[in-house]
């Protein structure tokens, strides 16, 4: 029996510690903010796909596509706020 191995995505970290430190800057719009949210969940869902996720990384493929799809809504819904 093989035992399963669960080990760190360093790529979905540095991405979400970008966007998460680009998000804390005030000056940018709301909507850039959840934006750039967006599209570094989109990358790790794309990344996670095409790398062929299978088990637990199709899992976190799927929830990253999840989290993409929600930060795209609150974007759009941002409109041309300031601060959030």
């Amino acid at each position: 029996m093989r035992a399963m191995r669960i080990g760190i995505d360093w790529v979905a970290v540095v991405l979400l510690l970008g966007a998460y430190a680009f998000a804390q800057i005030r000056a940018v719009p709301v909507r850039v903010r959840y934006g750039v949210s967006a599209a570094a969940f989109g990358a790790i869902a794309l990344f996670r796909l095409r790398a062929g996720a299978t088990g637990l990384n199709l899992i976190v493929a799927l929830v990253a596509a999840g989290f993409a799809v929600l930060y795209l809504i609150k974007a759009f819904q941002a409109g041309g706020r300031r601060s959030g």
